[in-house]
């Protein structure tokens, strides 16, 4: 399988040294040797990395590098940097190294990417030129500096994580929030059912926060995951129908007077549900469940969870126990989830692998208010190690072990390498756990677990809030952040004094992606923004941040935007209307451009837009229109230089005409019903 080193800013430049110290032939070989697995015993250490590598005249070769350290007087220099500048830090614990701070090397004339020295015993290396083998190993190396860029400066001596003790930042927490019920908690009583909220498809959310070729595979895994969100409401039918045979009506029953329980693991990929009835003892009615993949084990049904979400999505009756009546509704949140791919994957390290979950998207306002009804009508069925999780995070862990037991039911593989796939595709798609002890898997998770963290922005025990207040034509933005713990609130200047600095600005490093001049809120308690910048984030950027959880308050005059609607002003030329047939000749009209309940001459609507922006201030509020959706409205105004009684009387039935109070009420006398004399 082919892979790609250098797929980084960063990696690309690392690579870039060791075609200096070599031919195209070696590199090539070098490269191949790292692709079909020919070195293994990967040794990286604080200043070099070494391994054995396969060879055509021994069976291994050890080859070596090590790397030139940073003076004392440039490892001073770039801490106070980065001491100045607390975004460059948080942006590489976002797993990125920053174009700012590689600019800023090259401005101190530091080099990071070249100083290196090279050994190996075969007989091609002569101490000067890079033999296959090193090139292999320094192949192998790229790869592992473009998932974690932190490798690449504890090379040259600076220990970042050591030096700033960020080492349980960085740790990769479970994905689900377990949290254990108290003794206060105890089954509910359902008073009404739950109400299904409508949503709307996420696909495009989710993949506007996808970068292309993350370091954990050899393909460009935003194309991936967009070709699997895609697919999966058109094939999601296929999968999860109905059933409908004469034993269904039967199993219904049962279940409606079963108590359905989870003997929970943190390995949610071998949950099952287990299922308890008296009549179970009945070796007759076991045989209705023959089909349906369940097996009894200790006077308990015991069922997967895919399984059981095929046939609840098959029932049709909510009334039973209370577990049987809180699933039938999950399983259909669930299903509405899987369609509007309101779902994401997320990694769960161990310490010799790694495997791939999915979970709701939480961040999103609806869908975690879906989850938050789900929750409140949850009895307590959950349980690890005999303890129950309390009912929203028991909620959360059943979604999250049908969605990730759906998955590979779904069978899904990209078609780019779809018959040889990278390992971690087996991960995403087929549940297979990936072993993370040999040298270029040791980082992935840490890769994979920094390419979707976005979305769990909303776990952060801080709710941030974003603010925009119009003053003296201004706007003004700043942010306010909230520990949700003890409620306490301060502007973020203060907070990042007062709460978890680094935390803090992990979050302004996604915020920077957006509106940089965010940066200046670290030492300014607001920012003015322009107004093509406030057009950009109202219009473009504001949606995005609130589907990550993210709190926006607007004034009232950016809460609700006006849409410009084109409408008719029509009168007649005469009160005398006999006939409707004969209208045509006394219409006379106008148009006009509604907005807010005023109306605009085509002219004046027409100096309102001629700047082409897309947010306008128009009296006490604001109009957003496209330049676009203003060329439609005057192209529409065009289009109908003449209109005839039919026109007149459709834009009236559709609301799109104001008609004088003569016409209106010839209008009303046409549409009154009358009574009419029958002949006798």
């Amino acid at each position: 399988m082919k892979k790609i080193y250098g797929t980084t800013l960063w990696g690309a430049e690392f690579l870039k040294a060791i075609e200096y110290e070599t031919d195209r032939g070696r590199l090539s070989r070098g490269k191949t040797y790292a692709n079909t697995g020919k070195i293994y015993d990967i040794e990286l250490k604080a200043k070099s990395i070494s391994a054995k590598v396969r060879g055509n005249f021994a069976p291994f070769y050890i080859s070596r590098l090590s790397f030139s350290q940073f003076t004392k007087g440039d490892k001073e220099v770039i801490l106070k940097y980065i001491d100045a500048n607390p975004f460059i830090l948080a942006i590489i614990m976002n797993g990125k190294l920053p174009e700012e701070l590689l600019n800023f090397f090259k401005d101190e004339e530091i080099d990071i990417f070249r100083g290196f020295d090279m050994s190996c015993n075969c007989y091609d290396y002569n101490g000067s030129y890079a033999c296959k083998h090193i090139t292999a190993l320094y192949y192998m190396l790229t790869n592992e500096i473009d998932k974690n860029p932190f490798i690449l400066l504890k090379l040259r001596g600076l220990d970042l994580v050591q030096h700033y003790n960020i080492e349980e930042n960085l740790n990769i927490s479970y994905p689900l929030e377990l949290v254990y019920a108290n003794n206060t908690q105890s089954s509910v009583i359902f008073t009404d059912n739950i109400q299904i909220l409508k949503l709307q498809n996420y696909k495009n959310f989710i993949l506007s926060m996808l970068g292309s070729f993350p370091p954990f595979a050899s393909i460009d895994y935003k194309e991936v995951m967009e070709e699997f969100y895609k697919k999966i409401p058109r094939e999601l039918p296929l999968i999860v129908s109905a059933i409908r045979d004469e034993k269904i009506d039967n199993i219904q029953r049962i279940l409606q007077n079963s108590d359905i329980e989870i003997q929970a693991t943190d390995d949610i990929t071998t949950v099952k549900f287990q299922i308890s009835n008296e009549i179970f003892k009945d070796k007759k009615v076991l045989k209705l469940f023959d089909e349906y993949k369940f097996r009894i084990e200790n006077n308990y049904l015991i069922v997967t969870p895919f399984s059981l979400f095929k046939l609840f999505i098959s029932l049709d009756d909510d009334e039973g126990s209370d577990s049987y009546k809180y699933l039938f509704y999950l399983f259909r949140v669930v299903y509405i989830l899987i369609e509007n791919c309101a779902f994401i994957p997320s990694v769960i390290k161990k310490t010799n692998y790694l495997q791939i979950i999915y979970k709701a998207l939480n961040s999103v306002e609806i869908v975690n208010k879906q989850i938050e009804s789900l929750s409140k009508i949850s009895p307590l069925i959950v349980s690890i190690n005999d303890k129950y999780l309390d009912q929203k995070s028991g909620t959360d862990y059943i979604i999250s072990a049908v969605l990730t037991n759906f998955i590979p039911h779904f069978n899904f593989m990209h078609k780019k390498q779809k018959n040889n796939p990278p390992a971690i595709s087996h991960s995403f798609f087929k549940g297979a756990i990936l072993e993370i002890k040999n040298f270029e898997n040791k980082n992935i998770a840490y890769s994979i677990n920094n390419y979707f963290s976005v979305f769990d922005i909303v776990k952060s025990v801080y709710r941030y809030k974003l603010f925009i207040d119009i003053k003296d034509n201004n706007y003004k933005f700043y942010i306010n952040i909230e520990n949700k713990n003890n409620k306490l609130e301060y502007n973020l200047d203060k907070a990042i004094l007062q709460f978890e600095k680094l935390e803090i600005i992990k979050f302004l490093a996604y915020l920077v992606e957006f509106l940089p001049k965010v940066k200046d809120l670290i030492k300014n308690e607001y920012i003015l923004l322009t107004q093509d910048e406030i057009e950009m984030f109202l219009l473009k950027t504001s949606t995005v941040i609130s589907n990550l959880g993210v709190d926006i308050i607007l004034p009232k005059e950016l809460k609700n935007l006006l849409k410009p609607k084109l409408s008719l002003s029509v009168k007649t030329s005469s009160k005398n209307h006999k006939s409707f047939f004969t209208l045509d000749k006394m219409l006379e009209y106008d148009w006009q451009i509604s907005i807010g309940g005023e109306y605009l001459s085509v002219t004046e609507f027409k100096k309102l837009v001629e700047g082409g922006k897309e947010l306008i201030k128009f009296r006490d509020n604001y109009v957003v229109i496209s330049p676009d959706e203003a060329k439609a409205i005057f192209a529409q105004v065009n289009k109908k230089a003449r209109l005839n009684k039919f026109d007149v009387l459709q834009a009236s039935l559709n609301d799109e005409a104001f008609l004088d109070i003569d016409l209106q009420n010839f209008f009303d006398e046409i549409f009154t019903p009358k009574e009419i004399q029958i002949p006798t």
